[in-house]
């Protein structure tokens, strides 16, 4: 590190280090509700596709063995 002319180095302090993390963390709980509001969504969609496939294989098998698929 290089000095000033004070003859103190340069450089960041402790209290200044912290309140950037606080101010981190702070942003980060901010930000939780809405992720995880979006992998819910994500996997609520992922469970119809699955079940609208399914779906589709139920109809194509009663379709190819004549039988009813109501």
């Amino acid at each position: 590190m290089s000095r000033m002319r004070t003859g103190r180095c340069r450089g960041y302090t402790l209290v200044e280090m912290l309140v950037v993390v606080i101010i981190m963390m702070i942003l980060v709980a901010a930000a939780l509700p809405v992720v995880r509001g979006v992998m819910e969504d994500g996997k609520n969609r992922a469970g119809a596709l699955q079940l609208n496939g399914y779906l589709v294989m139920a109809r194509s098998y009663a379709a190819r063995n004549n039988r009813p698929s109501g």
